[in-house]
């Protein structure tokens, strides 16, 4: 049962009600409650297209948070939002990654939207910096450090990864050289 209310929770969160905690009732009411709404949908596939959506607003909205939190006169630099934004990602949400990822993997359409949002971000506001090349290096070493907690590959603790993130994130800005 702990399993499943670990699954309704986190499903609660990644499919409708974004930011509304779970209702506090009894386990089994909180699955039930869920398995209705689920129900609801169409198909597995209208599931899966909505947790992907979740995903993308998900991103969107750390991205922002992110160019919130910078300096009030200062245009901030895709590149530092885009590795912060990495960095930031709880446990949660790279369970959810995950397990999308695994989803996309037998069922590659269903990530169209996520691709397609992603190439347009990355060509308008990483490959239109000054210099196109470091900063696709920069980005594809930010994403591969996502790839290696997202797919559990332990080459790193938390501490080096955060090291790592805060000096891609300086590289970002140019206040380090490669």
């Amino acid at each position: 049962m702990e399993g499943w209310v670990r699954w309704s929770t986190a499903m609660w969160h990644n499919v409708k009600y974004r930011s509304q905690q779970p209702p506090a009732v009894p386990p089994a009411t909180l699955v039930s409650l869920l398995l209705r709404e689920l129900g609801r949908m169409p198909d597995h596939r209208a599931l899966l297209q909505a947790m992907i959506g979740r995903l993308i607003d998900r991103f969107e909205e750390l991205r922002e948070q992110i160019r919130l939190e910078s300096a009030p006169n200062e245009i901030p630099n895709e590149l530092v939002v885009e590795v912060k934004m990495l960095s930031s990602l709880d446990e949660a949400s790279c369970r959810c990654s995950a397990a999308l990822l695994a989803v996309a993997a037998n069922q590659p359409g269903l990530m169209e939207q996520f691709h397609e949002r992603q190439r347009k971000r990355f060509s308008e506001r990483i490959l239109s910096s000054e210099h196109p090349e470091r900063s696709t290096i920069l980005f594809l070493a930010a994403v591969g450090l996502h790839y290696t907690s997202l797919l559990n590959i332990s080459i790193l603790d938390k501490e080096q990864r955060r090291r790592i993130y805060a000096d891609l994130a300086r590289l970002a800005s140019g206040d380090m050289e490669i």
